[in-house]
């Protein structure tokens, strides 16, 4: 459960009773006009001792009492936005310019707010200031802005070069400047992470700050800030960044909102973790909790700084903090937590049911009971306790995310997004909106996932490290590399990066076409102690045909075999980069020494199988297979696929078929043998004998891919039943691994159909796909392009199969097409070769 707040006061929509505020309510007697004075007062003296939640709430109660009255709106929206409820400010500026739509002040107010959350309308807003007044240089800072949330840095230098034509004075252009600079440092970064920047820049972006405090800027606070965060990336000045930090913090006794006295405290505490100073880290953090007591991560971020005795400060920071608020459901929630991962999931859960029935914040303790359940993978416990909550508070917008999240997290992801959608109309949070990014992720709806979580990155009140995460693997599933690179770089200035998030981070800019970037990651990687197999298999995968990196790549290779013994993709690249390189001895000896070590495992078997297989030492080979296939089932694709090619190359197939017929006719096979014995007698001609054995293979259980792949491409090419041809088609695209002969098959069979277009799509990704390249899949694509009549493409790929292999087995037909259609295109060829 997240304990976050949304930019919404949600409190507010409640039923029942809240506080002994409702009391004042009650009594408060007379007009509207009387009642909305009573809770001003209220507000103005919560305000005064620093109580800002209370006194939103007497203001919101204000405003429900008068609503037309646009002061009173616009007041709401100031203080909703000093104390950082986003949403709430967004609504009543809304509210007060229904009524006042000419108040340029205003509209540039909700236009700012709207950056990140609605781009579109803060951009309708702002043009319509312009409209009206276009020297307003405000306007063209807040266009400025936009662009540089857009990446268009050019953009925004121009808007701001038209703000200083009209106020060279307005200090708010020093410090979008500043943003102008720091996000082209950012662009520079993404392009080269491993590039120093350049101090020039970062001077730039520190002098700026510093004009912006000299002129007396209406953010002082965020000018403070950012000098210290540049002052934090110049090398050489840990000393003095923290002193600007320190700065920043007895600042925020004289100003600033305390939105911004939390954003401070926040990166103070952060960067002086970094850089060593654990007082700095200490006061500021405390600073977040006096500043924002009810903010659960200023606890939680209090507990996790780095001390001596981390179990003794965690205990006691959170005994405080229940000490602090016992009143409070969320501080309980957290405890919670804490007890989970101290006392174990009995004491964690029987802490909160002790709680429940004791006020108003029943729903929460339930909501993080379940959420306790659902961590400790008892999902059966939390669905019981969902459904007493939904019982309980059948209205709660908080039930119904808190049901989505439990149906995320059983993979219900068509139920999980609905659940989710519902309570987000209600009551959006970042928390939420992240779940439902997670389920359409899931459900490759990659388009509302990146909606979906960029709505969850524009609610939270500060950068969330799980948001950055998620949206980088969304914009790497949609091929923007890019994009997936610059979230992992915003990710790693905030929080670090894993090691798997640093490979993804390589792999993009290999995926971008800047190699060379992704190599200097990769080897990085390679060189800390904790490497694992992955980084070293992906250093070959990219770099290992390239001569000059290959002896990197291979010794990377043998250095993480060397660590990691068993694993069968690591003794699969150097076995395959050894026959290459033509030391066929030194592979063979690993292989050997590889099966030794774990005698009992299928795979290293097979890998020296395919290995004896290409020396021509077809017996050894297939006995390799058989030894695989006994010792793990899981390899029987594969084994097959090694005893067919030792077969079909022993120089005496037809023999060897009559003798398993006769096996066969005397003592049976086994289903997946019968297969076997198909293939076999598809490889000496008799085609008819092997449809009748892949039908007895299918019939009598087999699941080997080989037998629905070729039965399905049999029966398309003999005119057999083409929509169980397709079935079983399908079924060998969806199996396991990268199957590219069935995807070559697939689209065979749809050619068959009178489906040219679906079959191009198959036809392309199999010549793509496959590795070595296959010249009949060229020949497929080719008929499939003469179909749609594209004649020059349909030449191209049959010109491609036939330098692929000059006599592959329908090379002649080929031949014959190309001949007989040389100035006409290929129109009057088959649907493949004559049967």
């Amino acid at each position: 459960m997240r304990t976050e707040r949304p930019g919404r006061m949600q409190t507010f929509r409640r039923a029942g009773p809240v506080s002994g505020l409702v009391i004042g309510l009650a009594l408060a007697c007379g007009s509207d006009a009387n009642r909305a004075q009573y809770h001003l007062g209220q507000a103005d003296s919560f305000l005064a001792e620093g109580r800002g939640r209370e006194a939103l709430i007497e203001l919101h109660s204000a405003a429900r009492l008068e609503p037309g009255n646009v002061d009173l709106s616009l007041r709401v929206a100031e203080t909703s936005l000093r104390y950082g409820f986003f949403g709430d400010a967004v609504d009543f500026y809304r509210d007060a310019l229904s009524f006042r739509p000419e108040d340029s002040e205003a509209q540039l107010n909700l236009a700012q707010l709207l950056l990140e959350l609605d781009p579109s309308a803060s951009k309708a807003r702002v043009n319509e200031v312009l409209a009206r007044d276009p020297d307003n240089a405000k306007a063209w800072l807040i266009r400025a802005r936009a662009s540089l949330i857009a990446g268009d840095v050019e953009s925004a230098m121009s808007h701001i070069a038209q703000a200083r034509r009209i106020d060279l004075s307005e200090p708010e252009i020093d410090r979008v400047m500043a943003l102008a600079y720091e996000t082209r440092g950012r662009a520079a970064r993404a392009r080269n992470p491993m590039a120093v920047p350049a101090p020039r820049v970062t001077q730039s972006i520190l002098r700026a700050y510093e004009r912006y405090l000299a002129k007396g800027g209406e953010y002082p606070l965020m000018g403070y800030l950012g000098r210290a965060r540049t002052l934090a990336q110049l090398p050489g000045h840990s000393a003095e960044a923290l002193e600007a930090f320190a700065q920043a913090l007895d600042q925020c006794r004289e100003i600033g909102s305390p939105y911004e006295h939390v954003q401070v405290a926040r990166e103070a505490a952060r960067v002086a973790q970094v850089l060593g100073d654990p007082a700095l880290a200490k006061r500021a953090a405390q600073f977040w909790i006096d500043t924002t007591p009810r903010d659960m991560d200023a606890w939680r971020s209090f507990a996790e700084l780095s001390v001596e005795d981390p179990e003794t400060h965690q205990r006691r920071v959170y005994e405080d903090l229940v000490r602090s608020l016992p009143d409070l459901p969320e501080a309980h929630v957290l405890y919670a937590h804490h007890l989970l991962h101290r006392q174990g999931y009995s004491r964690a859960v029987d802490y909160l049911n002790e709680r429940l029935g004791r006020g108003e914040g029943d729903a929460l303790l339930l909501i993080g009971i379940s959420d306790l359940q659902n961590r400790s993978q008892r999902f059966a416990d939390a669905a019981k306790t969902l459904e007493k909550l939904q019982a309980q508070f059948p209205d709660l917008p908080a039930a119904a995310l808190a049901l989505g999240e439990h149906q995320v997290l059983n993979e219900q992801f068509e139920a999980g997004a609905a659940t989710l959608q519902a309570g987000l109309r209600e009551q959006p949070t970042s928390h939420g909106y992240r779940l439902l990014a997670r389920a359409e992720q899931r459900q490759s709806n990659l388009p509302q996932a990146l909606a979906a979580i960029n709505k969850a990155i524009a609610l939270a009140h500060r950068a969330d490290p799980n948001n950055l995460r998620l949206k980088a693997q969304i914009h790497s599933e949609m091929g923007q590399h890019a994009k997936a690179g610059n979230s992992l770089l915003r990710l790693e200035r905030k929080a670090g990066l894993r090691p798997q998030e640093r490979l993804s981070l390589a792999l993009s800019y290999y995926l971008r076409g800047t190699p060379g970037v992704g190599r200097k990651f990769l080897i990085q990687l390679l060189e800390a102690e904790d490497a694992g197999p992955r980084a070293a298999l992906e250093f070959s995968r990219w770099d290992g045909q390239n001569p000059r990196y290959r002896p990197a790549v291979r010794h990377h290779l043998a250095s993480r075999f060397k660590a990691f013994p068993n694993d069968t993709a690591l003794l699969t690249a150097l076995t395959e980069m050894d026959w290459a390189d033509g030391r066929v001895e030194e592979a063979r000896g690993r292989l050997n020494a590889a099966i030794d070590l774990q005698s009992w495992v299928g795979k290293p078997y097979l890998i020296r199988g395919n290995f004896l297989l290409g020396l021509g030492e077809l017996v050894a080979a297939r006995d390799d297979a058989e030894r695989a296939l006994r010792l793990d089932p899981s390899t029987s694709n594969e084994a097959y696929n090694i005893m067919t090619a030792a077969y079909m190359n022993s120089g005496n197939l037809p023999n060897l078929v009559a003798a398993m017929e006769a096996q066969a006719a005397k003592r049976g096979l086994s289903a997946d043998r019968l297969g076997l014995l198909a293939r076999l007698n598809l490889g000496i001609g008799k085609t008819v004998r092997a449809l009748e054995l892949y039908e007895q293979a299918l019939d009598g259980g087999s699941d080997l891919l080989f037998v629905k792949n070729d039965l399905a491409y049999l029966l398309a090419s003999l005119g057999g039943d083409l929509d169980r041809a397709l079935a079983l088609a399908r079924m060998a695209t969806e199996a396991p691994g990268e199957n590219v002969s069935a995807v070559d098959t697939l689209g065979y069979v749809y050619l068959k159909l009178g489906q040219p277009d679906a079959a191009v799509w198959q036809f392309r990704q199999a010549v793509s796909e496959a590795a070595p390249p296959v010249p009949d899949y060229y020949f497929h694509l080719g008929l499939a392009l003469v179909k749609l009549g594209k004649a020059e493409q349909a030449r191209a790929a049959f010109q491609e199969a036939l330098a692929l292999n000059p006599e592959f087995s329908d090379a002649e037909q080929v031949r014959q097409l190309l001949k007989k259609n040389s100035g006409e295109g290929a129109e009057g060829a088959t649907d493949g070769p004559a049967s």
